[in-house]
């Protein structure tokens, strides 16, 4: 029989876990998400320099 294949994310969709975290693991996850939240900013600016940067050598050349 032939295996059907799957996508990446079938794996963890629609599979939520409800799971009450202990302070230390609240405090790990609440920094890793502010890191991750600073993170996302910084490439979003980075990405609109280079956009703008990209824009203007156009205009130039």
């Amino acid at each position: 029989m032939p295996r059907v294949p799957r996508s990446p994310r079938s794996r963890w969709h629609c599979k939520t876990v409800d799971h009450r975290l202990s302070p230390p693991e609240a405090r790990i996850y609440k920094e890793g998400a502010a890191e991750y939240r600073k993170l996302k900013s910084l490439l979003r600016r980075l990405e609109k320099v280079s956009r703008c940067v990209l824009v203007y050598k156009a205009r130039r050349a």
